[in-house]
Parts: structure tokens; C-alpha cells; sequence
């Protein structure tokens, strides 16, 4: 039992990533598409592993839940959602 616990609580603290395929299907585009939306700033930015591209699930869904904004106005939400935090509203 304590075992199982520990697996729960190690899947909790994990980040779980998404690859360009995944939010692809998500945004029913195709992978060149969301390459294409990368490099003109219509999504976030993805992070770069080694060569790969990943997008923070929890990242993704917030930029997805929130009206698809563009790179520039997801980073303004972020910065905005973490003040708001800070300050306790």
C-alpha cells in the first residue's frame, strides 16, 4: 500500500509534457501547421528538448482554455494569473 502511495505521489509532482503530434490532434491542425503557428507566434513557444519540441500540458490547456492567445499576449496572461497569485486575489 505505502508503495502504491508513493508511485501516486511521484505521477502528482511529474510534469507531463506534450509533443508537436499531440497538440496538433488537440487543435485538429496538422504538425506543419503548429510549426508554422511556432514561428509566426500564433502559439506558445514550445520548450526544446535536445532537438524535440514540448509543450507543459498544464501550459497548453491554459493557452487553450483562454482563447488561443499569441505568444506575446499567453506570456502577459501568465505573468498577470502569477501577480494575482502573489498578491492574494
Amino acid at each position: 500500500v505505502n508503495h502504491a502511495n508513493r508511485e501516486i505521489n511521484n505521477i502528482n509532482h511529474e510534469v507531463l509534457v506534450l509533443t508537436v503530434k499531440e497538440c496538433a490532434r488537440e487543435l485538429k491542425v496538422s504538425s506543419c501547421t503548429l510549426r508554422r503557428w511556432i514561428s509566426t507566434g500564433k502559439v506558445p513557444l514550445p520548450r526544446k528538448i535536445g532537438h524535440l519540441l514540448r509543450w507543459d500540458a498544464k501550459e497548453f490547456y491554459l493557452w487553450w482554455n483562454n482563447g488561443t492567445l499569441n505568444q506575446k499576449e499567453f506570456e502577459d496572461f501568465k505573468k498577470a494569473i502569477k501577480n494575482q497569485r502573489r498578491n492574494g486575489i
